[in-house]
């Protein structure tokens, strides 16, 4: 399937196969996802984007014993669900319709499809750094 730049097919997507590596513009194509932010959500369809990015100022923590992930919510100064623009990502990791993908970015333009998730829990922390609240969400792996 070919496409022009910027434009996206959302047919129902397929889950990807883990270490599937994608491009930016890929993902967008696909998905119908913003191309930028950690947490990337489309009205198309339920799939919900979360991206492990090196560069960013987050740290997602996953431990493959009990087969967890910890990632943090997104929104600048203290991260919250009721905010407009960012309160929505968040709502949009804990809606049990979401189905959720989490990727990692180790460079540029590189987007790795590690784990489909399901949300179990969500409290608030405080990042010391910035003086903020943060949210981090609870994370179980199902592949």
């Amino acid at each position: 399937m070919t496409s022009k730049k910027g434009k996206c097919f959302p047919r129902n997507p397929r889950i990807p196969k883990n270490g599937e590596i994608f491009t930016t513009d890929e993902l967008h194509r696909i998905f119908c996802v913003a191309t930028q932010g950690g947490i990337r959500y489309s009205r198309q369809h339920n799939y919900v984007l979360l991206v492990d990015d090196r560069n960013s100022d987050y740290e997602d923590f996953i431990n493959l014993e009990d087969q967890t992930v910890i990632y943090k919510g997104t929104g600048s100064g203290d991260q919250s669900f009721e905010k407009k623009c960012s309160g929505a990502y968040n709502r949009k990791v804990k809606d049990p319709n979401s189905i959720l993908l989490y990727f990692n970015k180790p460079g540029p333009n590189v987007n790795v499809f590690k784990f489909h998730v399901k949300y179990v829990k969500w409290w608030y922390g405080h990042d010391k750094e910035k003086n903020r609240r943060e949210i981090n969400f609870k994370l179980k792996i199902i592949k």
